[in-house]
């Protein structure tokens, strides 16, 4: 977390050093994230984003240089609405799998006059995220076969990827513009990744032992945003 704000207060004073100009977006988001557990790709987890981001751009504001800097939920829904406890009861749970991660993109813009907005643009960037949280524990806790779970200890604190996308800037005054961003974001290292597991109590066959395959997950997502834009001219 720490190199994340070093290198984002790092991007900030690089992308402000020179250009005709520079902003500042406050940007909110929903997002759709997806996963293949077991070898099942599920369905979708929604789930909302906050983000800023600084750019800087060049003469006529044809192109630019970005930095983002925001929260994401990754994941996807488990399939799992209760699960029996050791003492033989049920208990309710939240029916998701999700991590908790800060990201980082940083990344080259085009752009583009169009019709009555103010211009439509397209990006593409690197991405870098660092997790901060789970909520693995609530299948970690007095729960019978507990290995058909995922386990915190195997997730991977950093993942990268890209991040491909556009939108629209839609000019509210001199200085203040609206933003709709449309994003995908596909990782390209493993956010999970769990050995197999061998002599693994079969629930369906008492007495019987079953192998849970190795578990590689990786993070699939897309969002749309809006933002609000503050242009600052030098």
């Amino acid at each position: 977390m720490r190199q994340l704000s070093i290198c984002f207060c790092l991007l900030l004073f690089l992308l402000t050093a020179e250009g005709q100009g520079s902003s500042y977006t406050l940007k909110m988001g929903y997002g759709a994230s997806f996963q293949k557990w077991d070898a099942i790709r599920r369905g979708p987890l929604m789930a909302p984003s906050v983000a800023i981001e600084v750019e800087d751009f060049a003469a006529q504001n044809t192109s630019a240089v970005y930095g983002v800097l925001g929260y994401y939920r990754r994941g996807s829904p488990s399939g799992i609405d209760r699960v029996l406890q050791d003492d033989g009861t049920f208990r309710d749970v939240n029916g998701q799998f999700a991590m908790y991660n800060i990201g980082m993109t940083l990344g080259v813009r085009g752009k583009k006059p169009f019709q009555e907005f103010k211009q439509w643009f397209y990006n593409v960037g690197l991405r870098g995220e660092y997790n901060i949280g789970d909520n693995f524990a609530e299948y970690q806790s007095g729960i019978r076969n507990i290995s058909y779970f995922p386990d915190k200890s195997f997730i991977r604190s950093f993942v990268y990827g890209i991040s491909v996308g556009g939108g629209v800037e839609i000019q509210l005054s001199e200085k203040l513009d609206g933003v709709i961003e449309f994003n995908f974001y596909p990782d390209i290292s493993k956010q999970y990744e769990q050995p197999a597991i061998s002599n693994v109590p079969d629930p369906y066959r008492p007495g019987q032992f079953i192998t849970l395959r190795k578990r590689e997950i990786r993070n699939i997502s897309a969002e749309i945003t809006l933002g609000i834009r503050l242009v600052k001219l030098r």
